[in-house]
């Protein structure tokens, strides 16, 4: 899924390439919902994602990465510097956000709220380039930090809440044995990229 297909898929197909090279592999990019029918319909036979909220009564779960909400930001907005903010510190300055789905707001969006808080949302997009592109003055930007890890002439800083702690994992049919290869390919990224090899002691 979106965002973690800019460095997970990359990575992960990569290294399985080249260590199986005899093995095909196809794989795409789309939003959670998605990926989680097509699971369900048996047209794909792994996903990967953010797992926080997948149930494990559905589905088998391999986590392999940690990841973190970061609040990006241009040196001159006011609050460049800090190593975290909360909710409440970001409030008074506009935020982009990634929105996956359209008929459904944003999580971070969807938390403030919970809160009683409500953003001053600036910008809603599945673009990363275009978000980087508007981020200016006192604006912000909430999104992976693997993403903002990737960018020039912006600082960020860790959200310091709850849901900003993200795990990245396989997911696959809990009822639907896995093919031969596919079993190779959940192997390989468990012995490559899980045990805490992944990104702050994955799983």
């Amino acid at each position: 899924m979106s965002p973690i297909g800019a460095f997970a898929i990359g990575k992960i197909v990569r290294a399985f390439r080249q260590a199986h090279p005899e093995q095909p592999i196809q794989s795409r990019e789309t939003i959670k919902k998605e990926i989680l029918r097509d699971i369900q319909q048996e047209s794909v036979d792994v996903g990967i994602l953010i797992t926080n909220r997948i149930s494990r009564e559905e589905y088998f779960v391999l986590p392999f990465w940690q990841s973190q909400v970061v609040y990006c930001m241009k040196a001159q907005h006011p609050l460049a510097g800090r190593r975290q903010v909360r909710y409440k510190d970001i409030l008074p300055y506009p935020v982009i956000l990634e929105q996956q789905d359209r008929t459904v707001l944003p999580a971070v969006q969807r938390d403030m709220e919970r809160q009683g808080l409500t953003p001053q949302v600036a910008l809603r997009t599945q673009q990363h380039n275009t978000a980087f592109q508007v981020l200016q003055g006192d604006t912000g930007y909430l999104v992976m930090r693997e993403i903002a890890e990737m960018q020039k002439d912006i600082c960020w800083a860790d959200l310091d809440e709850p849901l900003a702690g993200l795990e990245i994992g396989l997911v696959w049919k809990r009822d639907r044995p896995l093919l031969s290869s596919v079993s190779q390919f959940v192997r390989f990224v468990q012995e490559q990229f899980g045990n805490g090899k992944g990104r702050e002691g994955g799983a």
